[in-house]
This record gives C-alpha cells, sequence and structure tokens, in this order.
C-alpha cells in the first residue's frame, strides 16, 4: 500500500455505519520488508463503493516486519482520508512493540463517524484478555477523520505481503453499536 497505488488481497462484507472489528492474526509464513511497511496484514475499511483507483478512501491496522524480514512484527496503520490523496502511516513506539516473529497479534479497527482508530495488543502470556493500545499515539486523531460520505465500507481481512505467503486468522469478531 502506497501513495500511488494498492495492490492486496481483500475477504470482506460490506458494513454500513459504525463499527469494531477485531481479529487475531496467528501467522504468516511470508512478510516482505519495506521501510515504508508498505507490505503488511490486518484489517482493513475500503471504500468499494466506486471504481477501484489508487485514490480510494481505506483505514487499515496490521503488521509489517523488521528488516530481517524474521524476527519481529512491527504493528502500523495507513489511511486515505480524502479520495485521491496520499497514504497517512504511522507505526507503534509501544514498549510492546515489536512483537516477537510470529508469536501472533490481536489487531482492532474501530469507526465511530467518520473517525477510524487502529489498536493492537500482544497475545497475552498465560492467558487473559488482550490490553490494547493505540497503534500511532502520537498520530492525531483529526489526521484519521474520513471527509468522504461514504457510509458503507467492505469492512475485512487483507494481506499485501510482497511474497507468496499462507496467513492465518482467527477470533475474528464484527460488531456494531
Amino acid at each position: 500500500m502506497t501513495s500511488t497505488g494498492e495492490g492486496f488481497y481483500l475477504v470482506s462484507v460490506p458494513v454500513t455505519g459504525d463499527f469494531t472489528l477485531t481479529a487475531r492474526l496467528s501467522s504468516v509464513s511470508a512478510l516482505t520488508y519495506s521501510n515504508s511497511l508498505q507490505y503488511r496484514v490486518g484489517l482493513i475499511a475500503y471504500d468499494t463503493t466506486t471504481s477501484a483507483t489508487a485514490a480510494n478512501i481505506f483505514a487499515n491496522v496490521g503488521i509489517g516486519t523488521d528488516a530481517t524480514g524474521t524476527t519481529s512484527w512491527i504493528p502500523a496503520e495507513a489511511y486515505r482520508v480524502t479520495a485521491g490523496n496520499t497514504v497517512g502511516k504511522g507505526s507503534t513506539t509501544s514498549t510492546n512493540s515489536p512483537i516477537g516473529y510470529g508469536v501472533g497479534v490481536y489487531l482492532k479497527l474501530v469507526r465511530a463517524g467518520n473517525v477510524y482508530t487502529s489498536y493492537f495488543a500482544p497475545i497475552p502470556t498465560g492467558g487473559g484478555a488482550p490490553v490494547y493500545e493505540l497503534v500511532a499515539a502520537g498520530v492525531s486523531l483529526t489526521n484519521r477523520t474520513m471527509t468522504s460520505t461514504v457510509n458503507t465500507m467492505s469492512v475485512g481481512l487483507m494481506m499485501a505481503p510482497g511474497a507468496q505467503s499462507t496467513v492465518q486468522f482467527d477470533e475474528i469478531t464484527l460488531t456494531q453499536p
């Protein structure tokens, strides 16, 4: 996912209005390194109501990888708040990141009105509920406010691994108020 185009696999359902999507990303067989974290797997809300172009609005939370491609997962987000604009990106500076490669991570994408917020949580050791934190805590929520009036988005799981890969999600939930 770059500012000049998107290329990714998508499994989604149309969702109108506010929602919370959560999933556990339990395994990824391969993920190409990019210093801009353009190769990632995760959750997405994408405008498919218009023809697919390099300019559709979207919000995404997922993981990228470190320079070795095999050591750590780095929680990251990407979004285009206005059709035709460039892609905004952020990654976490949390002490819980990077996450050991292959350990797994919980991801959460929330839409409230036109604001999209991204969260991640390492899989708790010893069980228990995941403790979510903002992916890019220092980024203003106004940077994630969609200016479009698109009410129905395709919401689901995405992968743009940059290499042939098998990805496994589980514990997937989609709720609406």
